[in-house]
């Protein structure tokens, strides 16, 4: 089982977000397990680690320049979970 979050922008142009226990499927694996808390991009108003990253901020690129975020999301890891292989308790 995992935590997901979700930070994204609305139609309107509002920021929203939730939350939801889910199973760990490869399909949110994949999706979530992106970039580490702590990791460094470059934006239009400097450096800023992920976690700081809204939706409407502007993130540098390799190929196209600087690009809206219109979604940022988190995972939360749930060491010794029922059922959940145990190598899943560990970080590498």
């Amino acid at each position: 089982m995992r935590r997901y979050e979700v930070v994204h922008l609305t139609p309107n142009g509002d920021i929203d977000d939730f939350s939801r226990i889910a199973p760990a499927h490869r399909a949110f694996e994949d999706s979530f397990g992106s970039l580490g808390r702590g990791a460094l991009l470059r934006t239009d108003h400097g450096v800023v680690a992920i976690e700081d990253i809204l939706p409407g901020d502007k993130v540098k690129t390799v190929t196209n320049d600087f690009q809206t975020v219109f979604w940022r999301e988190a995972m939360t890891l749930m060491p010794s979970a029922p059922g959940q292989d145990a190598r899943m308790e560990k970080l590498i």
